[in-house]
């Protein structure tokens, strides 16, 4: 991992939910991507708003900066489903070369990761210090960060 000059600088996840969601969605997702992070590490927000067709919103949002706080988080990704195919064919970069994941909400509440694009769904946010980053570079630094986690915490077969 000391070869990669990339790295992981935040990430920033961001759920609403509606009316007619679970309302113990927030915690199933809780322990889904920060099970086993201090919370020291953790930053949270909780907010309300009134939508379109949601009378009442919770916006709830979570931010990491911590390099540990930020491996154990994909830890728990990868564990519960995340994987490198699925980021590679279902993701987005904005003009900085953030990467944007969408995760489906309805395989929250039994603690499965997918990515898929949907309105209904848990946005998260990847960002990565390196001056020449571009989309290419951070699929390749995704990879060799999977295989670093796995060597780390879980021993599985990444594909």
């Amino acid at each position: 991992m000391n070869s990669l000059v990339m790295k992981i600088s935040k990430i920033y996840l961001r759920l609403i939910v509606h009316d007619w969601d679970d309302r113990n969605i927030i915690d199933k997702l809780k322990n889904v991507f920060i099970s086993g992070i201090d919370r020291k590490y953790i930053k949270e927000t909780y907010s309300k708003d009134k939508g379109l067709i949601s009378n009442n919103l919770i916006i709830y949002e979570l931010t990491l900066t911590n390099k540990n706080a930020i491996d154990i988080l994909f830890s728990n990704l990868i564990y519960h489903g995340l994987n490198i195919d699925d980021i590679i064919n279902n993701s987005n970069f904005d003009e900085n070369c953030n990467l944007y994941l969408r995760i489906d909400k309805d395989y929250i509440k039994d603690y499965i990761i997918r990515i898929r694009y949907s309105d209904n769904s848990i946005l998260l946010k990847i960002s990565f210090d390196d001056y020449n980053k571009n989309k290419d570079k951070i699929y390749n630094f995704i990879k060799e960060y999977f295989g670093y986690i796995n060597k780390k915490f879980l021993d599985i077969n990444i594909q």
